[in-house]
């Protein structure tokens, strides 16, 4: 269902854990718990304190941002996400709901009662996305009141995240509580590490400001206390027709990629309903998902709503269009790759056509952010991105920082990127 976008090793560990008691009667892969949940403190990549005073960039077109509830009540929801993200990722590219999106993850706890209330990543693509949702710290924790820090992820996601680039950016909660109705400024500076004039805000105000700039979508999971005032808070902060209600956890991506296909204005209701009924869904899933998302949608056909369109944020896109001047690099990155022979000359070269006379057809992705051409050894660096190995090399001899995101690079470790190497190598045979 994902089309080879990005793909998993399906070896499992003998140490990988599942619960199936909170996932129903068929029994998620082991690989997602092999990937999340083994780490046992706050990953430094994922601190939101990095990006205090300089902006997380995404330079994507269409950015997505997964804010998970990992408290103890929102069982393995997490985990599910990880095993379903290969399919969303690739059913986005697939059926074109998006032509070029990146996806940040964001861990919410309790300030109350958590050591890590908050948890932030960079923006990735294809198996970059893996790595990012690895580094996640599920505490399971969560205290005994009825709200966790969601509006700490929403401060972050407006005020901390600049776009150079983007279209129609989306944020989607998943979560079963309510916000904290008042914040002080004292926590948002001990997990932000931002500084206020005011000593108190007011949760919901936070919800307003992210619904300026992302699409916001809260996907709800049924609990307990659903009746003491949790839900028309939600309400009164984001709109009953952002609200999507699921009972089965593993219908969580299901009701996403149809928010996206709908707010793109690439599918309507009815037209995603026959993409889910294509990729072999349940009636009950199919019905489950058209009633989470229908008065969205029809609120959405009738224009009593509209999508939000990204606000690019200008003085980024100087400071990128600055930072990327790669003509040395690529200077060298050419002059290394020329001195190749026999075979693997001769397929640097069919790349370097294929570049040039497919040009368009070819997925962004594919190609080197750098180069600007098709992967000829795709790596994947310290900030989730991929590269042309020799050009980020070439760069990290030179420069600390990501090329992308302008972020210091926590290492100058390059692990291979063998999903993009495949995918380009079969594209090569079958145009050579």
């Amino acid at each position: 269902m994902g089309g080879g976008y990005y793909e998993r090793d399906d070896s499992v560990p003998t140490n990988s854990y599942v619960n199936d008691d909170d996932i129903g009667s068929s029994s998620i892969p082991n690989t997602s718990s092999n990937m999340v949940g083994v780490t046992s403190s706050l990953n430094p990549g994922m601190d939101p304190k990095r990006w205090a005073e300089k902006k997380l960039v995404c330079n994507n077109i269409d950015p997505i941002v997964f804010a998970l509830d990992v408290t103890g009540s929102m069982g393995s929801w997490t985990k599910i996400i990880y095993d379903k993200m290969p399919m969303f990722y690739g059913q986005i590219m697939m059926q074109k709901y998006l032509g070029d999106p990146s996806i940040s993850f964001s861990a919410i706890g309790d300030s109350l009662y958590d050591k890590v209330p908050l948890q932030v990543s960079e923006f990735g693509q294809g198996k970059e996305i893996d790595q990012l949702i690895s580094k996640m710290y599920l505490e399971g924790g969560g205290g005994g009141n009825t709200e966790e820090s969601y509006e700490l992820s929403a401060y972050f996601y407006t005020h901390q995240v600049g776009f150079t680039n983007a279209n129609c950016p989306y944020f989607f909660l998943t979560g079963d509580e309510g916000f904290f109705s008042e914040v002080q400024s004292s926590v948002l500076e001990q997990v932000l590490g931002v500084k206020l004039e005011k000593k108190t805000y007011k949760g919901k105000d936070f919800w307003k400001e992210l619904m300026k700039k992302y699409n916001v979508f809260f996907i709800k999971k049924e609990y307990y206390n659903d009746n003491n005032g949790t839900l028309q808070q939600w309400k009164d902060a984001v709109g009953d027709e952002r609200i999507l209600h699921i009972t089965t956890p593993k219908a969580c991506i299901d009701v996403m990629l149809g928010a996206i296909a709908i707010t793109s204005g690439s599918r309507t209701l009815d037209e995603y309903v026959k993409d889910m009924k294509i990729r072999e869904q349940t009636k009950e899933r199919i019905d489950e998902v058209t009633k989470a998302l229908k008065p969205y949608a029809n609120l959405l056909s009738h224009r009593k709503i509209a999508p939000v369109k990204a606000t690019n944020d200008k003085s980024l896109v100087e400071l990128v269009k600055s930072d990327q001047d790669f003509t040395v690099v690529n200077e060298v990155t050419d002059k290394k790759l020329s001195q190749l022979e026999g075979d693997d000359l001769e397929y640097f070269k069919g790349l370097c056509k294929m570049s040039v006379s497919l040009k368009d057809e070819i997925p962004k992705e594919l190609l080197c952010p750098i180069t600007k051409r098709l992967f000829y050894a795709p790596v994947i660096a310290a900030d989730g991105n991929t590269y042309e190995r020799i050009a980020i090399e070439t760069w990290m001899s030179n420069i600390e920082v990501s090329p992308l995101t302008g972020i210091k690079l926590d290492n100058k470790d390059l692990v291979p990127n063998l999903t993009f190497s495949k995918i380009v190598k079969n594209l090569y045979e079958k145009n050579k």
